[in-house]
C-alpha cells in the first residue's frame, strides 16, 4: 500500500500536501485544534443549502403534560400548514404538538421538541412523519414573547434543531428515512416557521 495520494489528478508525496478543504475552512482560524496525529484524511467540510421550509400553525391551546423524568411541558397542538423541500411539497396535517418545558426557570436556553405529520401534493399523498429536537437560546426574560410571536427582533433569540422525516410510502422512503437535515425556526403569531 502506497503512502501517495491523488489531489488535483497529481500524485503527491505526503510530504508535500496542499492545504486542505478543511484547513482553508476551517471555524479554529487560530490552529488550536491542531490535526489529529496519525489521521491521514481530511474530513470534507459540510455544505448548507436550504433544502426544506415549513409553516405550521398551532391552536394557540396549551395542555401541560408531565413527562417521566422531564417534569412538566407545555404541549401546543398544531392546527395546519404547508411545506415545500427538494423533493416535494404539500400541507402540514392537523393533530402535531410542540412541546416545550413549561414556566422553565429564568435561564437563556431551553430544550423544544416537536412532532408534525406532513402530507404530500401527490395522489394519494404520502404521509411523511416529522420530529425535530433542538433548543432556543434567547435574552433573560424574553421567552413569553418570543413563543406568543410578540417579537420583533429576530435576532434576540436563536432556535437550532435537527429535523428528521420518516415514511412508509416507497416513494419517498429512501429520499427521507436516511436524511438528517439541520434547521431554524421562527415564531410569529400562531405561525411557527422551519428552514
Amino acid at each position: 500500500m502506497s503512502n501517495n495520494y491523488s489531489h488535483g489528478g497529481q500524485e503527491q508525496q505526503p510530504g508535500n500536501r496542499p492545504p486542505s478543504q478543511t484547513q482553508m475552512y476551517t471555524s479554529d482560524p487560530a490552529g488550536t485544534l491542531g490535526p489529529l496525529q496519525g489521521w491521514a484524511t481530511d474530513v470534507p467540510p459540510p455544505k448548507l443549502e436550504l433544502e426544506f421550509r415549513m409553516s405550521a400553525r398551532l391552536t394557540g391551546q396549551v395542555c401541560r403534560v408531565r413527562l417521566r423524568n422531564e417534569g412538566v411541558r407545555d404541549l401546543s397542538v398544531v392546527e395546519g400548514g404547508e411545506w415545500v423541500a427538494g423533493f416535494g411539497r404539500g400541507t402540514v396535517r392537523s393533530g402535531g404538538h410542540d412541546l416545550q418545558v413549561s414556566q422553565p426557570p429564568e435561564r437563556t436556553r431551553t430544550r423544544v421538541d416537536m412532532a408534525f405529520e406532513l402530507g404530500t401534493s401527490d395522489n394519494p399523498p404520502a404521509i411523511l412523519e416529522m420530529r425535530t429536537r433542538g433548543f432556543m437560546s434567547y435574552d433573560p426574560g424574553s421567552l413569553e414573547r418570543i413563543v406568543s410571536g410578540r417579537e420583533e427582533d429576530l435576532s434576540r433569540y436563536a432556535f437550532r434543531m435537527v429535523m428528521t422525516l420518516r415514511t412508509e410510502d416507497a416513494r419517498y422512503s429512501e429520499r427521507v428515512n436516511l436524511g438528517l437535515w439541520l434547521g431554524c425556526g421562527v415564531w410569529k403569531g400562531e405561525d411557527l416557521v422551519l428552514e
